[in-house]
């Protein structure tokens, strides 16, 4: 079988959107991520990325200001969500618009697929 919740990076961290883009930075380093989920209250409201913010701080002088902004402030919108029963051709088809997609169990977050997750994958089935 080859579902999301056998692609799934089980336990996909989130971040508040009252949190500082210094603090997603930090949180995305330290684990080795590139994109983080904004909750709030249980419910997914946005994104955070890598690309995003390397995108958004251009445009900005003071790169500490920039680094103290609430990610409400700079988030895109929210990943696509799928069940843990969603087929991974279908998956594969999201991957080709968005760096991840989220795995969703009765409103909550059970895991994460991101790009690298649908290679590995392939991979361990060979």
């Amino acid at each position: 079988k080859n579902l999301a919740k056998d692609i799934m990076t089980e336990k996909a961290l989130t971040i508040s959107q009252n949190a500082s883009v210094q603090e997603a930075v930090k949180l995305m380093k330290k684990k080795g991520i590139s994109q983080l989920p904004v909750v709030e209250n249980q419910a997914i409201i946005g994104t955070v990325s890598e690309g995003l913010i390397v995108d958004k701080i251009r445009q900005f002088e003071n790169q500490d200001e920039f680094m103290q902004k609430k990610v409400a402030e700079i988030m895109d919108d929210a990943l696509p969500q799928v069940t843990e029963e969603t087929p991974a051709n279908v998956i594969n088809a999201l991957l080709e618009h968005k760096p991840a997609v989220l795995v969703v169990k009765k409103g909550k977050i059970t895991g994460i697929i991101s790009r690298s997750d649908l290679l590995g994958s392939m991979i361990a089935k060979k």
